[in-house]
């Protein structure tokens, strides 16, 4: 008797600190309600078979037998309890589950106020030592509910781990014995017709053994509310996750895939409702590489091949929104062919498309001709109104070229002051009459100076590739017949191979600094 006593009032301290200890260091009660509840229902169990182990009133000791039913009746609807909370099932969602879940407990309660139950719960008979208590009809009953719910309760939290994340997995299978053990002892020892004190004391030791073992881990690593899942990770990710099995039929999307076809006006099915064959996904989602969804954005859409132990492949595809991403690399790549002052094309840009236009040009393809442009007397804007408004006529002068030219032409700041536009598919004599344009047109242009507005001229020259041409050739034309306008007087269009009235009748032509 003293070593019953001194296990039941152990289980009792034990179960009373455990129970402080969780409430007290877990700052959500919420995933951890159900551990509570067995905790406490368990510490009960452990008081009556303390009242019995004291009392030497056979009587009291009954009473006291009685009593535990609603305690270890709770105990075993917690387990189940805890088990559908990891499990994550959807039938804690559902009032009846509920109530079956506090049935057990609630009519082994009840029973405690008819007598006629009471006696059918346990009996006083007479032995050769006298009077004993024995269990009667109702703790089979008791003993086959308490242990059924104890049971499913333990195969749920151990069904879960497969569903769990890696590191969950040995943290649920302490959790089914911690749970678990107690109670299904419990029901052995029913069965095995063992006397009520026997059933209490042996109860009450597994639940102090696992309360101990538990307190040897920390509170915080024991995670006891609901593990997270693949599908709880696969729920928070940004990219779309779409699982396609082996008969081509999608078996899981994601938060995001579920808004992404959603934008497509797909609905994904959810679990157990109709099939939703891939044929039936957005083609973009059915191709690899960069596609546009309706809304406007730019998807990385990737798929892989998973194969299965059968042989067969299931396909995941993914898809990452880079539509950020590509605007910053067409930025890049944009600012990387374009002069960062004028917004016009950059020499890097003219070395990669010059040599091809010039080649399908001489080759008789298509014409190319280019117009060289040099902004008259810029060194002495830059001298007499500093390079802030030189700066401004550049841009003026390369937004009023820009808006003459076609989409197909390509227009480059080609040095400081010059700028050269090449206009495939057009003749020289074409080109020198939209030269005149853009000559006439800057005439007219005035630029805010300090004091007085700046006025702008350019000199144009024009040169067509001609059979055998390279690109050096073509420029070298072009400059000469530019070089040839700012002798002749600048603030005028010459086509190469055409002499400009003003030349010095020597032909000897000035240094080259001086007509800029």
């Amino acid at each position: 008797m003293t070593f019953a006593l001194a296990v039941l009032a152990l289980a009792v301290a034990v179960g009373t600190a455990t129970g402080v200890r969780l409430a007290m260091r877990v700052h959500d009660l919420r995933p951890v309600r159900a551990v509570l509840a067995a905790c406490l229902s368990m510490t009960a169990w452990a008081v009556s078979g303390l009242v019995m182990a004291l009392t030497s009133d056979v009587q009291v000791e009954r009473l006291a037998f009685i009593a535990s039913f609603p305690a270890s009746g709770a105990a075993a609807a917690a387990v189940l309890w805890y088990g559908l909370a990891v499990s994550r099932r959807r039938a804690l969602r559902s009032r009846w589950v509920w109530a079956l879940i506090a049935a057990e407990p609630v009519l082994a309660a009840a029973c405690l106020a008819v007598p006629a139950c009471r006696d059918a719960m346990a009996t006083v008979v007479e032995g050769p030592a006298g009077p004993y208590v024995v269990g009667g009809a109702i703790l089979n009953v008791h003993a086959a509910l308490a242990g059924s719910m104890t049971v499913l309760g333990t195969l749920l939290l151990i069904g879960s781990r497969e569903r769990a994340a890696t590191g969950f997995r040995g943290r649920l299978a302490f959790a089914a014995v911690i749970v678990g053990l107690p109670s299904v002892v419990n029901v052995a020892m029913v069965v095995t017709r063992a006397a009520p004190l026997t059933i209490q004391v042996v109860a009450a030791a597994m639940f102090t053994l696992v309360a101990l073992v538990s307190a040897t881990r920390p509170l915080e690593a024991m995670e006891l509310g609901a593990p997270i899942g693949p599908d709880d990770v696969l729920s928070v990710m940004e990219d779309a996750v779409l699982v396609v099995d082996v008969r081509g039929v999608l078996v899981q999307a994601n938060t995001a895939a579920r808004e992404l076809l959603d934008s497509w006006g797909v609905a994904a099915p959810l679990r157990g409702s109709a099939e939703l064959p891939a044929s039936a996904l957005p083609e973009p989602l059915r191709s690899r590489g960069i596609v546009r969804t309706p809304d406007g954005r730019l998807l990385d859409v990737r798929i892989r091949e998973v194969g299965l132990s059968d042989g067969q492949v299931v396909h995941v595809t993914t898809a990452r929104d880079v539509t950020e991403v590509e605007e910053l690399r067409a930025r890049l790549a944009d600012q990387a062919e374009k002069d960062g002052l004028t917004g016009v094309h950059n020499r890097h840009h003219l070395e990669l498309v010059l040599g091809g236009l010039v080649a399908r040009a001489a080759a008789g393809l298509v014409p190319l001709t280019a117009a060289m442009i040099d902004v008259d007397h810029f060194k002495q804007v830059n001298d007499t109104f500093g390079h802030a408004v030189g700066d401004q006529v550049l841009v003026a002068v390369a937004q009023t070229l820009s808006e003459g030219v076609r989409a197909g032409d390509v227009l480059v700041r080609f040095g400081g002051e010059e700028f050269l536009a090449l206009l495939p598919g057009a003749r020289a004599a074409d080109v020198a009459r939209r030269a005149e344009r853009w000559r006439t047109s800057l005439a007219e242009l005035r630029v805010a100076g300090e004091h007085d507005p700046v006025r702008v001229t350019v000199s144009i020259g024009v040169a067509e590739v001609g059979p055998g041409d390279d690109a050096d050739d073509l420029l070298r034309r072009a400059d000469a017949a530019m070089y040839k306008a700012k002798v002749g007087g600048r603030d005028r269009v010459v086509v190469a191979g055409v002499m400009p009235a003003a030349l010095p009748p020597t032909g000897v032509l000035p240094d080259a600094e001086s007509v800029r």
